[in-house]
């Protein structure tokens, strides 16, 4: 039998496969942005470091729940509406102390105040979708391996994919970091101009 088994639309099974987890990507990222957002307005608005962790994890949670049924490449496709978001939103509101030296030449202030500094919902914006971008590689990473075919992996049981879903959540985390730490998360320049406009009007 001819492998290039083409359906009736002219796509053959890999062309149909890479276009649904294209497809899904797409879709998975654009909700990952709604839950961003809701994400980021919440944790705004709480300045008990152990409240934004519960938030976190909550959200995490939630995902995995939902998306626990499915196989591995399919899991981690839908992840990205919940991982990747969550994800970039760990450096600033989590461990902004990890990022004190990206600051130190710019921003005169310990970790603490750092961290009181809110970052810039477009500069998350850009990190979600670039580490998206490279989250939507890792289904086909994970095919083209052959990891898929493990017996521990393909029968996609809770274990198996808790751990997948949190390997994808702490590669998105270090994707996020080391975003963050080249680029920033934006609030630096405009502490300093808040502060350079209070020294000024101290002025006589």
């Amino acid at each position: 039998m001819d492998q290039s088994f083409k359906s009736g639309t002219g796509m053959t099974n890999v062309e149909g496969f890479i276009f649904i987890v294209i497809f899904m990507g797409v879709v998975a990222c654009l909700i990952g942005a709604v839950v961003l957002a809701i994400t980021y307005a919440v944790l705004k608005r709480i300045k008990n470091p152990v409240l934004r962790t519960g938030i976190i994890i909550l959200v995490l949670i939630f995902g995995f729940l939902r998306l626990m049924p499915l196989d591995a490449p399919t899991l981690l496709t839908a992840a990205l509406m919940f991982t990747v978001p969550v994800a970039v939103l760990v450096p600033p509101f989590i461990l902004p102390g990890l990022f004190k030296g990206r600051f130190s030449g710019r921003f005169s202030g310990s970790s603490q105040q750092i961290a009181d500094n809110e970052p810039r919902f477009s500069r998350l914006l850009l990190c979600h979708i670039i580490v998206s971008a490279a989250g939507f590689f890792l289904p086909f990473i994970l095919v083209k391996s052959g990891l898929s075919m493990m017996p521990e992996i393909y029968w996609h049981t809770p274990l198996s994919n808790g751990i997948v879903y949190a390997g994808a959540f702490i590669l998105d985390v270090a994707l996020a970091g080391i975003f963050f730490r080249i680029v920033g998360w934006g609030e630096d320049e405009s502490g300093e101009k808040v502060e350079q406009g209070k020294n000024s009007s101290m002025k006589p």
